[in-house]
């Protein structure tokens, strides 16, 4: 698959959990599924919108931080990035994946 189709692939499938959301909007897996479909399809500014409503639905998970730290990656938030990803650690949540985005 060429890099375009691939970021084709990336928007149709974040375009299909977004139509899921407006029948079930308070669907906590499917929120944090359409982050990660909005960070991968270069949303990420949504993708942080998306968790914020998944946040205010129950505590984030180590999912969900994580996704948050990406989004910020993405949204050249660097500083929130580190907060989240040295959050995580400091719970304990210790990821080779993790590590490396805060190293990043």
């Amino acid at each position: 698959m060429g890099e375009e189709s691939g970021r084709a692939a990336n928007e149709a499938g974040y375009q299909r959990l977004l139509g899921y959301l407006e029948h079930d909007p308070d669907n906590h897996a499917l929120l944090t599924d359409a982050a990660e479909a909005a960070i991968a399809a270069g949303h990420a500014d949504a993708a942080l919108g998306l968790l914020d409503r998944a946040a205010s639905r129950s505590a984030p998970g180590p999912r969900e931080r994580n996704l948050a730290g990406l989004a910020a990656m993405h949204s050249e938030r660097f500083g929130d990035a580190i907060a989240t990803f040295a959050a995580l650690l400091d719970d304990g949540i210790d990821n080779p994946a993790i590590r490396f985005n805060l190293a990043w």
